[in-house]
């Protein structure tokens, strides 16, 4: 099975290291729990508290980042990830920055596809967009921020994006031939058909079920030379 892309890591690593770092500001009414720890603002969701030997300072994670508050208070970890991880409740969510037309938050990843290109996404470091594609057959899912079966993407039209149409009432966990690539074929699950490419130099064959060389065909599409 194809190993499934993660996306999200490569946001939060450049917005750990490629973001100035945010003024300080002292907080005195802030009455630390300990001496040495952080712990989130009660109203706003990318605030947090830094207590170093007592004295609280506030700390604000970049445009479109929330503090993590399931870290431990002491934990050595970027305390900043994407707000779609964190139940922010009743505290405040980030402001869009919309500070260019390609971003909406200063680090963020999106899709720029749906729902018939799912495979294109963006990413915003520093509020500058770049714009990629997952793996050949992947669809980007925004909820998990990874490359995925397009067939588990739920925004994603996996109908339009593949080319291919299940079948009504197909049978679950159904093969099917590609009927433009000798080399692909489609399974049916939950009547969303999830696009298999076989190893270079084979093709597949519905009688077997399975990729082989194209001189053990039994039949199908290609073996009857309908394509290529």
């Amino acid at each position: 099975m194809m190993k499934i892309i993660a996306i999200s890591g490569i946001l939060l690593f450049t917005a750990q290291y490629a973001f100035g770092a945010a003024p300080r500001t002292t907080v005195p009414d802030f009455v630390c729990p300990k001496e040495n720890g952080r712990y989130a603002d009660p109203q706003y969701c990318e605030k947090y508290y830094l207590c170093e030997d007592g004295e609280a300072t506030s700390e604000v994670c970049p445009n479109g980042l929330v503090y993590d508050d399931s870290l431990s208070v002491t934990s050595l970890e970027y305390p900043c990830v994407h707000l779609r991880y964190i139940n922010c409740g009743d505290r405040a969510l980030p402001i869009p920055n919309n500070s260019t037309p390609d971003c909406s938050y200063d680090f963020e990843t999106k899709p720029t596809g749906y729902p018939n290109e799912c495979n294109k996404y963006r990413i915003c470091s520093n509020g500058i967009g770049t714009d990629l594609s997952c793996p050949p057959n992947l669809a980007y899912n925004i909820e998990t921020e990874t490359c995925e079966w397009p067939d588990l993407v739920e925004a994603c039209n996996v109908t339009a994006f593949m080319g291919f149409e299940c079948p009504p009432n197909v049978k679950e966990g159904s093969y099917f031939e590609n009927p433009k690539d000798c080399g692909q074929y489609f399974i049916c699950n939950n009547g969303r058909p999830r696009w298999m490419i076989c190893a270079e130099g084979l093709m597949y064959d519905p009688c077997r079920i399975d990729c082989v060389k194209p001189a053990d065909l039994k039949c199908g599409l290609c073996k009857d030379k309908k394509i290529e």
